[in-house]
């Protein structure tokens, strides 16, 4: 969440040297949903700005398109708080609606559009979209998956195919531009019925 200045700050303006950026904040709560939570507050006014200097975002890669990717220090990554719950990276995901955690956020990475941007500003406009208040509640717990014998027969007994599909992005490794760690995925889907055609039969031809 962004908040608008009290006054106009021209073009000039933006490109001085120690000149803090737009005022923005994100609010993290990651929990298990068993009694632990933690609470995170990242703020460019007062983490992102000391005495006129920028955290520290070194450029770590760079998108074909030519825009940079910068790489946030460790306070601003949220896999560092998987181990924290016993739990992968990869297991984080947002408690609203149990998406997929962006890699973005997990990693601490952001890509900067325009030259003059900065990085921590960016980054916490990316982590607060869309989100109440710049809130963003993240669930770290293992998914609740039965075992494979309860899935099979389950899907046997409603008549449904299934694919479980697991990726290893073992070759995104040191690449923060891509996905890292491994991925799920599992669709049901109802079985295809065949249609068997009988060929009537041709009468002989009669001249």
């Amino acid at each position: 969440m962004c908040r608008l200045r009290p006054q106009p700050v021209t073009a000039a303006l933006l490109h001085l040297p120690g000149h803090p950026p737009t005022p923005c904040e994100a609010a993290i709560a990651i929990t298990d949903l068993a009694g632990r939570v933690v609470h995170l507050s990242w703020r460019n006014d007062a983490s992102g700005w000391r005495t006129g200097r920028r955290v520290p975002a070194p450029h770590v890669a760079t998108h074909p398109g030519g825009k940079p990717l910068h790489q946030l220090p460790e306070q601003f990554r949220l896999a560092g708080w998987a181990d924290h719950f016993g739990v992968r990276p990869e297991d984080l995901v947002e408690l609203d609606g149990g998406g997929s955690l962006d890699h973005d956020l997990r990693d601490g990475t952001v890509t900067l559009h325009r030259p003059d941007a900065d990085p921590l500003t960016e980054y916490l406009r990316w982590a607060a979209r869309g989100q109440p208040g710049g809130r963003l509640f993240v669930l770290a717990r293992r998914p609740d998956a039965p075992p494979l014998a309860d899935l099979v027969r389950l899907v046997l007994g409603l008549r449904l195919t299934v694919t479980i599909t697991l990726t290893d992005h073992v070759r995104n490794t040191g690449d923060l531009r891509l996905i890292q760690g491994e991925s799920w995925d599992e669709r049901a889907d109802p079985r295809p019925r065949w249609r068997h055609s009988r060929a009537r039969p041709r009468s002989p031809s009669r001249r």
